[in-house]
């Protein structure tokens, strides 16, 4: 049987730009794939934005007419290869930079999923240590990750590198009060603010400072620039970055 690797894409799309990639399983229903029935890695988190999955379009779209698709199977290939070993896949993934001749200058985690489990956010605040020319960064609702990966660095000791950016996914008062009380006051952290203009943020103690250029008021995408032009989430001063509803 292959060997299954987790591997990051190294391009990004039409949105991202010119950046690495990894995703795994959007969602929390099963797909099947050629890896078997494979469960997506979103989970309760689902419920905050399953109606607005940005990834269900691509899932619709590179689907054949024999109901094969790449996207999802190459989704699930990094979302077995977390599940059977995750050590192991964070090492291959640290392999696959070291080896390439062109590193990127970006990395997105989990352009589709979610962090499955705190080990899974350590690990990759660990990558970007021992990746200190790469800038990576995530979306995710997973509070008891970051929770742990704080716990952690703060037993050992030691500062958070800085190349790397976790970005709280806050929709209306989900997690709002976890990121302001909790969270804030880390450098690493940001606040990703779902701005559908049915609730009222400043009211709520939450001040947005930008928005995300990828969208605009009216939902439609912005073909002028992409995330690596943009950088607001990466590497910008902004802690607290809205989003329209798209």
């Amino acid at each position: 049987m292959q060997e299954i690797k987790a591997r990051f894409t190294k391009h990004g799309n039409i949105k991202l730009g010119n950046m690495w990639v990894f995703s795994k399983l959007k969602g929390a229903k099963t797909y099947a794939t050629k890896y078997g029935n494979i469960k997506g890695t979103c989970g309760d988190y689902c419920a905050y934005c399953e109606k607005a999955c940005y990834v269900e379009k691509s899932y619709i779209r590179w689907t054949d007419k024999n109901g094969n698709n790449q996207v999802i199977n190459s989704h699930a290939k990094n979302t077995v290869a977390f599940r059977n070993d995750i050590e192991k896949a964070f090492n291959d993934l640290n392999n696959q930079i070291a080896r390439s001749r062109k590193k990127p200058q970006y990395i997105r985690i989990d352009q589709s999923g979610e962090i499955e489990t705190p080990m899974e956010l350590l690990l990759w605040v660990r990558s970007a240590e021992k990746n200190p020319d790469q800038l990576f960064y995530c979306y995710t609702k997973n509070i008891n990750a970051v929770r742990m990966v704080i716990k952690t660095y703060k037993e050992d000791n030691k500062n958070i590198p800085s190349n790397i950016t976790v970005l709280v996914s806050v929709w209306h008062d989900y997690l709002l009060k976890e990121y302001l009380e909790e969270f804030a006051q880390y450098d690493f952290i940001k606040a990703f603010v779902y701005d559908d203009g049915a609730f009222n943020y400043a009211e709520n103690g939450l001040n947005i400072q930008t928005y995300c250029m990828a969208y605009d008021q009216n939902g439609k995408m912005n073909h002028a620039t992409t995330c690596d032009k943009c950088k607001k989430c990466i590497s910008s001063p902004f802690k607290i970055i809205g989003c329209y509803d798209h």
